[in-house]
């Protein structure tokens, strides 16, 4: 069975990937390489944030590495906050206060929809 490295230390997203993959992969979480500098997303698209993350890591764990990047795409505020979600909501104190001052940007908005985008890169390093 190949091996391969989750990108994340988040415990509820490693056991539902377990779910998924655990058949074909024998699955690994960067939490067993100890601390590892943070992969930077310096892009404003999420598929060229999830590669840079998964060949970040894949350097550093020299396994096959499953990486993702996700946000809030809102249309009405030209998809923001996007790639920037992260971000968004450290710079607002965290989720509830996000969740705030997005509802107030949308109160002059005639539409509330909005999407979460979430693109997934598998890397193997050769």
């Amino acid at each position: 069975m190949e091996k391969l490295c989750i990108a994340s230390t988040n415990e509820g997203k490693i056991c539902e990937l377990e779910s998924l993959l655990g058949d074909v992969f024998e699955l690994h979480s960067l939490g067993e390489w100890g601390t590892l500098p943070e992969a930077e997303e310096p892009f404003e698209s999420f598929l060229e944030n999830a590669r840079a993350k998964a060949k970040h890591y894949a350097h550093f764990t020299q396994m096959l590495t499953l990486s993702e990047d996700a946000g809030l795409c809102i249309p009405v505020l030209n998809y923001f906050p996007g790639v920037h979600s992260k971000r968004f909501i450290g710079d607002n104190g965290g989720l509830p206060n996000a969740f705030d001052r997005l509802e107030k940007m949308l109160s002059a908005k005639g539409n509330h929809r909005a999407e979460f985008v979430c693109v997934s890169v598998i890397f193997k390093r050769y």
